[in-house]
């Protein structure tokens, strides 16, 4: 678990892997594990290309001065294993990030989850087994409907220009769809095995669970603070 400074990341926030159940998995890490500083555990979204860096990138470091804060990359993203479980794909992924708390020693968190991850997030919510102190969901939760704007995220074959449609979807501004986010989100895309994981979900025969998408539930379930 050795650390070293993350690139394109403020100082102070370190790039680590950790071996979970037999996966290498990639985390950012920043702040003390100190006794009075709680655990922040943040879930990145789930588009093609994404990882921790790219939805924790100015967060993190604002966070650290208050929290531990964990972002792990989830299996089939970024620099963790690029996995996809074809025979529990809704369960896969929660069961790792619950192993990876463990493997880490982190007990009661917050957690923080953008898009998928904090559709993700709530979903965990809804099991009181899950040691989930609060929920911030962030544009997570609720149903996708299959528009256009959908259609431009799941219809990516690789292309430059693909992604920056990907980004105009998905940002407002259009700093965020310039040249070199485009560029920097296009390459972490096309990355070996990186497409082929985060299509997966979506070659599943019709009328079998699709994976990527998280099953709604029962938010009355949730007992912890959500915003």
């Amino acid at each position: 678990m050795e650390g070293k400074p993350a690139p394109s990341l403020p100082a102070g926030v370190q790039s680590r892997f950790v071996q979970v159940d037999g996966i290498r998995t990639h985390y950012l890490e920043a702040g003390s594990p100190a006794r009075e500083r709680d655990p922040v555990l943040l879930v990145h979204s789930g588009e093609y290309g994404a990882r921790a860096e790219f939805s924790w990138r100015y967060n993190i470091a604002e966070l650290a001065r208050h929290f531990h804060v964990l972002a792990p990359d989830l299996p089939g993203f970024g620099r963790t294993e690029l996995l996809y479980n074809w025979s529990d794909p809704n369960g896969f992924r929660p069961r790792h990030l619950r192993r990876f708390m463990e493997v880490l020693g982190i007990g009661p968190a917050h957690f923080i989850g953008n898009s998928y991850g904090g559709s993700l997030a709530l979903q965990l919510a809804t099991d009181p087994s899950w040691p989930i102190r609060s929920v911030v969901a962030v544009s997570g939760g609720g149903l996708a409907p299959d528009n256009d704007a959908r259609k431009v995220l799941t219809g990516y074959t690789g292309k430059r220009e693909e992604m920056r449609e990907i980004l105009k979807v998905l940002f407002f501004a259009e700093r965020w769809w310039a040249d070199a986010v485009v560029e920097e989100r296009w390459r972490a895309s096309r990355e070996p095995g990186a497409w082929e994981a985060c299509a997966a979900p979506r070659l599943a025969p019709e009328g079998e669970a699709r994976g990527f998408r998280v099953e709604r539930p029962d938010y009355t379930k949730i007992g912890c603070p959500v915003l």
